[in-house]
């Protein structure tokens, strides 16, 4: 292990975390990335523009490197050599782009590590299983957005293993910018009550299980490409009745982030049912209230919906 390598262990091992939070930070962390952040305010960028250089320049150092590999591939397979030539350029330059991707991720989750309010150890070691399907993953991952959710999930993960599912990094490989802006829409108008997560429909169509969010700037299509990606179980809506109880109460709820109650005690609720993989990165993106959604559930559910005061 070289100094640089060593430095950036010293700097995660004075993290101000938990022991064994610390250490599952330094076995995910040091699995995914070549070097380490050496502090909080030293940002890797020399070491991220270095590797994108590589991408984007080759030096007549890298160049006469690469023709002698290629030589020695053409003549051990007895290939063409500018086929070699090719194929280890390109072959290169996806593990430099990947490395990359892996950097950033890494550094996010260090700011996340560093920012969140930790008011235990955890309970049990990250699973090096996990570990790898996660950095796997996020070799391939370089948009912004979806980095940043890769970085929460990960710091998640190293604070309470298990909290995200193998199945859940499965379904984010085929996450896009434009499907997590489309999830993030309807994580907007979401209840997560514990148990479950939904939205309540407050359109569907009579006789029919689909009605109209575009109110609420969620398309048919939002719902269709969600459904497909396993985000939600359903495009369409199910109907549940709720029997009559004089003695319910209002059960705490996290409505789009926000502290919300709810009692649906002799109602009837058209429901948008998110899957288990759905709950769990809803719960990890930051949402924002929809004000018109809002009202709405307030005009038609005012009895059975409130917004806490807390």
């Amino acid at each position: 292990m070289n100094e640089l390598e060593n430095n950036s262990l010293d700097f995660l091992k004075n993290l101000p975390i938990p022991d064994l939070i610390k250490q599952n930070a330094i076995t995910a962390l040091s699995k995914g990335i070549s070097k380490l952040i050496t502090s909080a305010t030293d940002i890797p960028v020399a070491h991220l523009d270095g590797k994108a250089k590589l991408i984007r320049a080759r030096t007549d150092a890298e160049v006469k490197l690469i023709e002698a590999a290629a030589n020695a591939a053409a003549e051990l397979f007895k290939t063409n050599n500018e086929l070699a030539n090719r194929a280890l350029y390109n072959y290169g330059r996806r593990i430099i782009e990947g490395q990359v991707n892996k950097d950033k991720i890494a550094f996010k989750t260090v700011n996340q590590l560093n920012s969140t309010y930790i008011e235990e150890d955890a309970k049990e070691s990250i699973d090096n299983d996990w570990i790898t399907i996660f950095w796997n993953l996020s070799e391939t991952k370089s948009a912004e957005d979806v980095q940043e959710i890769l970085a929460k999930i990960l710091s998640k993960e190293i604070i309470k293993p298990r909290s995200v599912s193998p199945n859940t990094l499965q379904l984010l490989s085929v996450l896009t910018s434009d499907l997590g802006n489309s999830f993030s829409r309807l994580c907007n108008l979401s209840i997560d009550d514990n148990s479950s997560c939904f939205v309540i429909h407050p359109h569907v169509f009579h006789f029919q299980n689909i009605g109209p969010l575009s109110d609420y700037d969620v398309s048919y299509n939002d719902l269709f490409e969600l459904d497909g990606a396993g985000l939600i179980r359903n495009a369409e809506t199910i109907m549940f009745n709720y029997a009559v109880d004089p003695d319910s109460i209002f059960e705490k709820i996290n409505y789009a982030g926000i502290p919300a109650e709810l009692n649906v005690a002799g109602k009837q609720l058209r429901l948008i049912q998110f899957t288990k993989s759905g709950k769990e990165l809803r719960n990890l993106i930051s949402l924002k209230e929809n004000k018109k959604y809002t009202t709405t559930l307030l005009e038609k559910y005012g009895d059975a919906f409130r917004i806490s005061q807390e």
